[in-house]
């Protein structure tokens, strides 16, 4: 009987460690595994965007500053020569050599003496050679004169016009692929038009100022030596 009773109470003592175990176990098995924790707290993170945008706030018109200097120089002078039609052509080869040419020539005759006028271009960065050099072909330089005008301002602003209308050219290009009905296109053909017609007309004038920058004008006048009067005797 002893015998059985401790067989007994060792079963008993099994069951109970076992029920134990299985309680363990289960409290385990409600636990979330380590896997659902990361997606969980990766799903709690704020989404990042699909694509980054990125802004500039530099205006190219700030850029003022570091271009070169866009100066229009343009210069008069008289000349007393010795042959008028000898410095005819020495200033016309004169702007040739410096890169630059002629653009106008006239010549007339007066008290039977020959007189000119020419008008000629030169690169802007030899415009002092070329006046150097206008000098050195007179008896006497009777008139000088040289002003110059700074368009750089003038230039920026245009830039930044350009840059604003082919931004909204861009922008109607963009509502004329979208535009559904007849009226619609219409609409955006006209403004797209008027558009494109301001975009040439600054081109225009940023080559115009770009040209008159580039070359320096100079107008020369040539005048014949005075010739003495005819000694008359008493």
């Amino acid at each position: 009987m002893q015998k059985k009773a401790i067989v007994m109470a060792s079963i008993a003592l099994i069951l109970t460690l076992l029920m134990a175990a299985c309680g363990a176990a289960s409290e385990m098995g409600r636990e979330t595994p380590p896997e659902v924790v990361v997606v969980e707290k990766a799903m709690e993170q704020p989404a990042a965007p699909a694509y980054e945008v990125e802004v500039s706030t530099t205006d190219a018109g700030f850029e003022q500053a570091e271009m070169e200097r866009m100066i229009i120089w343009n210069a008069d002078i008289s000349l007393t020569v010795e042959d008028v039609e000898a410095s005819i052509e020495a200033t016309q080869a004169l702007a040739r050599r410096l890169g630059g040419y002629t653009i106008s020539s006239d010549s007339w005759l007066q008290d039977e003496q020959l007189y000119a006028r020419l008008t000629i271009r030169v690169p802007a960065e030899r415009f002092e050679e070329a006046m150097a050099q206008l000098r050195d072909l007179a008896l006497e330089v009777t008139r000088e004169s040289a002003n110059s005008e700074d368009v750089t301002d003038q230039y920026v602003d245009l830039e930044s016009r350009l840059r604003h209308l082919e931004a909204k050219e861009a922008q109607l290009l963009e509502f004329l692929e979208d535009a559904e009905d007849t009226e619609a296109v219409l609409a955006v053909y006209e403004h797209l038009d008027e558009t494109q017609a301001e975009i040439e007309q600054v081109k225009g004038r940023m080559n115009y100022l770009e040209k008159l920058s580039a070359m320096a004008t100079i107008n020369v006048e040539l005048n014949p030596e005075e010739l003495e009067p005819p000694v008359v005797e008493e």
